[in-house]
């Protein structure tokens, strides 16, 4: 951390508290000393302080969330200037709840085309506002949010920054999703681009930059104990699949008709799924895209290890040790590339063992001379590395004998 960062955080302003709401702090200093100059902090945040917050739109797709839209729109009602739901037409009570308990709603509706960002463009055609954040009636929008989201399009537009910023999403099982990217500026002519697993792109498709940004959502809906979620993969499958087909030389559908494959299929051919990988690791290297890269090689690393495909799971870690050093998920998968060369290794040395207890030229115990312990051990390391076999030295009616 240079030292222009270490003076205004140690000062209290609001200029302070913006920055700390972004994690990439450095990035954001340098473009504010592009577009203003190296003032000294003093200046610097008597400027920023001078400048007004601008005006947020909060938008929702939807269909048929009846269950939901209450509570995600209760969350977000006093905290955006401007609220849009798209309705794709409900044929629950979706449209009459918003209708009757969010009357500041502004409601339109749009038939559904299978296809997402036909969705959300349609909608950010009828934003009034430069900012819009895109949340989903499965979320709900933290009460320590506050409008954080306004300060953080302040800072983005004093430092003169174009970017997609992403909150911090807490799945319902404990896990968080960081780079979804849903707030950005419309003035910046970003779009959605994909049927399903949409993203904002900039004119002519390119990826803008992405931030991190200390606001958090809650999100259950892949809850499976709260709703099926068979049709939702279903149809997510189906899309990926158009959209491999359409833009086939992007290596990001690889990765999404592996990961989609695996969710809907019960039985799934992982040959094809590593194949499909391949392919998308491949187009990688061809075309210099990088986003979901990582996430491709760490789905490897999942289906490798799940088919016991050890060699080639210690091949794919050592790429990934090459291209991000420093990523804690490598020392995950050193461990349990060890674990299962310790499990392997133990079942062939009990194996070993069993044969020279109970095999026509088996020697003799003096510790239990009918060999109880070589059954005993066993299978305590067999619970413990849940190893397959299971092997009976003591007829059933002896066993838990003295």
């Amino acid at each position: 951390m240079n030292n222009f960062i270490e003076e205004l955080l140690s000062i209290e302003s609001d200029l302070t508290k913006d920055l700390l709401l972004i994690k990439e702090k450095e990035l954001v200093q340098d473009a504010i000393w592009k577009r203003h100059g190296r003032l000294d902090v003093g200046e610097m945040v008597s400027r920023y302080e001078a400048v007004h917050l601008p005006p947020v739109t909060c938008g929702l797709i939807i269909l048929n969330e009846e269950e939901r839209i209450a509570r995600c729109l209760k969350g977000i009602s006093n905290q955006f200037d401007e609220i849009i739901v798209l309705d794709a037409y409900s044929k629950d009570r979706t449209v009459p709840i918003i209708k009757s308990e969010f009357p500041e709603v502004k409601l339109i509706q749009k038939v559904w085309q299978n296809d997402f960002s036909l969705q959300r463009n349609h909608l950010l055609d009828h934003v009034t506002n430069d900012w819009v954040y895109f949340i989903d009636a499965d979320n709900v929008f933290n009460e320590g949010n506050g409008r954080k989201l306004q300060r953080v399009a302040k800072l983005m537009e004093f430092a003169g920054i174009t970017a997609v910023m992403s909150p911090v999403i807490h799945e319902h099982n404990g896990s968080i999703s960081q780079d979804n990217r849903r707030f950005f500026k419309c003035s910046d002519g970003i779009r959605f681009k994909g049927m399903v697993h949409e993203e904002p792109v900039l004119p002519g498709g390119q990826i803008p930059l992405g931030f991190e940004m200390d606001v958090h959502i809650s999100h259950d809906g892949y809850d499976e104990a709260n709703q099926d979620q068979s049709e939702r993969r279903r149809r997510n499958w189906l899309l990926t699949k158009k959209m491999a087909e359409i833009e086939s030389s992007d290596p990001k559908w690889r990765y999404f008709l592996a990961r989609d494959y695996l969710l809907y299929h019960e039985n799934p051919d992982m040959a094809w799924v590593l194949d499909q990988l391949q392919k998308g690791i491949q187009l990688y290297e061809e075309s210099g895209h990088t986003r979901y890269k990582l996430s491709n090689y760490l789905l490897q690393m999942d289906v490798l290890m799940r088919i016991g495909e050890v060699a080639l799971a210690e091949q794919t870690l050592g790429i990934i040790e090459e291209e991000y050093s420093g990523l804690v998920d490598i020392h995950y998968y050193r461990t349990m590339l060890i674990m299962e060369d310790f499990r392997s290794k133990m079942h062939g040395y009990l194996s070993d063992t069993w044969t020279q207890a109970t095999g026509p030229e088996s020697g003799r115990s003096v510790i239990s001379s009918d060999k109880r312990h070589i059954e005993e051990l066993y299978q305590r390391t067999a619970d413990l590395l849940n190893l397959p076999l299971q092997f009976n030295i003591l007829p059933k009616e002896k066993r838990g004998r003295e």
